[in-house]
């Protein structure tokens, strides 16, 4: 299958992160909002929790479909996958949109991940072969923001659109930005790719082998699930933990949710200005040994609300500085095959973010304490992992 499209106007690459970053704003804002709005979907559609916790574990689960998918973007070109992924993502929202139920509101979260999962491999390979190596750190950074943006603006306007129209009003504006995100990138976006990568990565068994077959490819997928799943022990539990210890009402829990927006988007600036400059595995180590001295701090800092928020925060800050400076360097693990590297890696994360919501909410039962041991021993094994990519890079800048 070929992509027709109009021959790509000249832009900037500046223009380029900004209109990624954008698109993938909507998209990360279509997965946020469950989460918050849980109920009030699930009230609209007359449905319970159970019904709407098979919608978010199913959606979840198809993070494990970016191997497949991922190595189309190194076999078929970044804008071909890209395009691919956006109209997934556009056609869900908008059968959302059209026809309210819970059959499409399924539908409707099932392609958004599974148009993220597409198109974010796509991306970042897009950007690994358009960018350097050592300026990459800055452009991730830029593009990940969009994340904690989704959290900070996409979800507030996702609320008034509900609060407004109903639980299918945020669908349709959904379906609007994921069409004028589909046309920017079929106007705007550069087809190329590079040599090396047409000839190493023509078939998708080939693309495989060559990431089954490394190291480094092995201990960078070994460092992404570990640094989530640490974060994830923490993350699945603090909400109860918080109403347990200071017994916090719906608003003080929504501050503490503000909080880690803040943090995210502190983190992911942190990035953007240091990575490149002092080296980004250097960032990456250095925030997993921060995280692991906040966690030992957790005694000092829970004795009070604004104590616990505090920490909560340089938690989440400390998190978002490992995860964002990991993604350039995963651009460059494989550069033949980034798109598939980069599937694989984002499967990875997701797989530790599964494993760790299994565990967390059953050792909470022993004490807030035990899901804190268990992040931080993650966080030793993600050291462990970083070091062993490391010994397998071949010389480069930082």
């Amino acid at each position: 299958m070929t992509v027709i499209s109009a021959p790509a106007a000249p832009r900037s690459l500046t223009f380029q992160v900004v209109m990624f970053t954008a698109i993938r704003l909507v998209i990360n804002t279509a997965e946020r909002m469950v989460y918050p709005f849980l109920a009030i979907f699930a009230r609209g559609m007359s449905v319970d929790l159970t019904a709407m916790a098979v919608v978010i574990s199913t959606a979840n689960a198809t993070s494990g479909l970016g191997p497949v998918l991922g190595p189309l973007a190194d076999r078929r070109g970044r804008k071909f996958s890209m395009l691919l992924g956006l109209a997934v993502f556009t056609v869900g929202s908008l059968a959302a949109a059209l026809w309210p139920s819970y059959v499409t509101f399924f539908i409707s979260i099932l392609a958004a991940h599974i148009g993220n999962v597409i198109f974010l491999p796509a991306m970042f390979a897009y950007l690994g072969d358009s960018v350097p190596y050592e300026k990459r750190g800055t452009v991730v950074a830029a593009t990940e923001t969009s994340w904690a943006l989704a959290f900070v603006v996409g979800v507030p306007a996702a609320g008034g659109l509900i609060a407004g129209f109903g639980w299918s009003g945020p669908f349709w504006a959904l379906a609007l930005f994921g069409s004028l995100g589909f046309l920017g990138v079929l106007l705007y976006a550069d087809n190329r790719r590079p040599q090396a990568t047409e000839s190493a990565a023509r078939h998708f068994t080939q693309s495989i082998r060559t990431l089954l077959t490394s190291p480094r490819a092995w201990a960078g997928l070994l460092l992404g699930f570990t640094v989530v799943a640490a974060n994830d022990m923490v993350n699945m539990v603090f909400g109860v933990w918080m109403e347990d210890t200071f017994f916090l009402q719906l608003a003080a829990l929504s501050g503490a949710s503000a909080v880690i927006g803040i943090a995210e988007l502190a983190g992911e600036g942190i990035v953007a200005l240091a990575a490149d400059r002092l080296g980004k595995e250097r960032v990456i180590a250095a925030g997993i040994l921060i995280n692991i001295a906040v966690l030992a701090c957790l005694p000092l800092l829970s004795a009070s609300t604004a104590a616990a928020l505090v920490w909560l925060f340089l938690f989440y800050l400390t998190f978002e500085l490992i995860i964002v400076s990991t993604l350039p360097v995963m651009t460059e693990v494989l550069p033949e095959q980034r798109a598939t590297m980069l599937s694989a890696y984002i499967g990875a994360v997701s797989l530790g973010r599964a494993a760790a919501s299994l565990v967390a909410a059953r050792i909470y039962g022993a004490g807030f304490a035990s899901n804190v041991i268990g992040a931080v021993i993650l966080n030793l094994a993600a050291l462990l992992a970083l070091r062993l990519m490391r010994r397998k890079a071949a010389p480069r800048p930082a």
